[in-house]
């Protein structure tokens, strides 16, 4: 009867391990379980024909013969982390198993597992999850585990595959009773020993402000707050959502042997955040499964909330601004914008400063989500050069300046992003600046001896009048705003 459930149990074994590695293949990987392998240390089976962890005393051997799934090349070392369970559940020690290799010239790598046994176990059938990760070329198929490693390789992907063995292993009933001798005396059951508390102290990134398409670094410290009891057999696991921070690191499991009470101790983790990451706020999960000098098994959970960033990126077409123009014109000026990042930009306005150049007012575009275009649309009043206009709007006159001549300035374009963090771009321009063209035609007349004083007082009239325009557009700006405001009335 023991050899049928032996018999039973090597073929339910043999059916689970099947599935697990056809599973992985399905999944994309470019690796597999080699189920033809055997050697004397799995008892001359291999996994087809039922091959099993075996116990020895405390400890249990496991061995993980991988190979080549298909033509497809590795070019990296292989990390294969196991994943043991719960703490609280799981009969094994919890350690640092991780181990690292490559392929031979067979295309195999035979990973082997000495995985510590705890005291006071229970007996029964528990899973071990294999994480396998390795680099490989960009050629894998549709559904594998990638995330891209850094610009100088990246034609590169780095992969992840699961591997699930289970294993028997002896010790305590779990179902069983204790049932005390007739004389025993039941001594008190004494008061449970207070938690150790672990706790996250602080953490941060390097760089301080996380980069949508840049690897960075988290760094974190853990405080065992305890006055009387040390923790020890520390499991730091780290993930991020999958979409938009990923692991950049070849595992995600860091192991501490212990922290005295009243210490701490600091980890450092490498993450990568996709370019297409929402900007704002992202989530990066720490679990950290520990024990206290008895054994019992806690676990803490921690949700590192970390600032997400797009780059900005407006463009512009260049502004149609006339290379020469006479005192007095009215300049129509529009600039066409284009927001081409990913992120919304807010509160974009658009204004031109240049000695003589007396524009009606600045241009607020307003907000621009990504993708889009927008336009600035101003009007701008040709003076003298010694026209300029104040902080307040009011126009400025410096009587001892030229009044013709060669002027620049420039465009500047103000905006926000999501943050408040402000950004501005100027665009140069030059102009000559001419002297007013008088339409109206005079008939000839004979030349007369110049009069000095004369053409001075034409230059005051000319002035003049230019004020005179200036203030008059200004009044009708003032009327239209306060029209628009419904104030206008009795104003003509």
């Amino acid at each position: 009867m023991r050899r049928i459930r032996k018999t039973a149990i090597i073929l339910a074994v043999m059916l689970v391990i099947g599935a697990i590695g056809v599973t992985a293949f399905a999944a994309g990987g470019l690796l597999k379980i080699d189920d033809q392998y055997t050697d004397e240390t799995m008892g001359n089976l291999n996994y087809s024909n039922g091959y099993a962890p075996i116990q020895t005393g405390d400890t249990v051997s496991v061995v993980l013969p991988l190979t080549l799934a298909g033509a497809d090349t590795v070019t990296s070392d292989i990390v294969i982390t196991p994943n043991l369970g719960d703490t609280a559940t799981s009969p094994f020690v919890f350690k640092n198993y991780q181990q690292t290799g490559h392929l031979d010239a067979s295309n195999r790598y035979v990973g082997r597992f000495t995985l510590t046994l705890k005291s006071n176990r229970y007996a029964g059938s528990y899973p071990i999850v294999f994480t396998v990760s390795y680099t490989a070329t960009d050629e894998t198929e549709p559904g594998a585990t990638a995330a891209p490693v850094e610009s100088s390789a990246a034609s590169s992907v780095i992969m992840e595959q699961s591997f699930t063995v289970y294993a028997s292993v002896d010790g305590a009933d779990p179902n069983a009773t204790p049932t005390p001798e007739p004389s025993a005396t039941v001594e008190p059951t004494p008061p449970p020993r207070p938690q150790p508390k672990l706790i996250v102290s602080k953490y941060g990134t390097n760089p301080d402000v996380v980069q949508a398409g840049e690897t960075f670094a988290v760094n974190v410290t853990l405080d065992n707050t305890s006055e009387k009891y040390d923790v020890k057999n520390l499991t730091v696991t780290y993930a991020g959502d999958g979409k938009s921070l990923l692991s950049a690191d070849n595992a995600n499991t860091q192991y501490i042997e212990k922290i005295k009470r009243g210490e701490s101790a600091d980890i450092t983790f490498n993450m990568l955040s996709r370019l297409d990451s929402e900007p704002g706020i992202q989530t990066v999960t720490l679990t950290v499964g520990y024990e206290d000098s008895k054994a019992t098994a806690f676990t803490l959970t921690e949700s590192l909330l970390l600032q997400v960033t797009q780059p900005v990126s407006l463009e512009y077409d260049e502004p149609d601004i006339p290379q020469t123009a006479n005192a007095g014109d009215t300049l129509p000026l529009n600039l066409n914008l284009f927001n081409t990042g990913r992120s919304k930009l807010y509160n974009v306005m658009v204004k031109i400063e240049a000695a003589g150049l007396l524009p009606e007012g600045s241009a607020f575009v307003g907000n621009m989500d990504a993708g889009t275009s927008g336009t600035a649309e101003m009007y701008v009043f040709v003076g003298t050069l010694a026209m300029s206009q104040g902080e307040e709007g009011n126009v400025q006159t410096d009587n001892g300046a030229e009044k013709y001549g060669y002027t620049n300035g420039a465009i500047t374009i103000t905006y926000e992003d999501e943050f408040g963090n402000p950004y501005s771009q100027e665009i140069p321009f030059d102009m000559q600046i001419e002297p007013p063209v008088i339409s109206a035609s005079a008939p000839e007349e004979e030349e007369e001896p110049v009069d000095t004083a004369s053409q001075w007082w034409i230059s005051v009239l000319i002035g003049a009048a230019l004020i005179a325009a200036v203030v008059a557009v200004m009044v009708v700006r003032r009327k239209r705003k306060l029209k628009a405001l419904g104030d206008g009335d009795g104003l003509d």
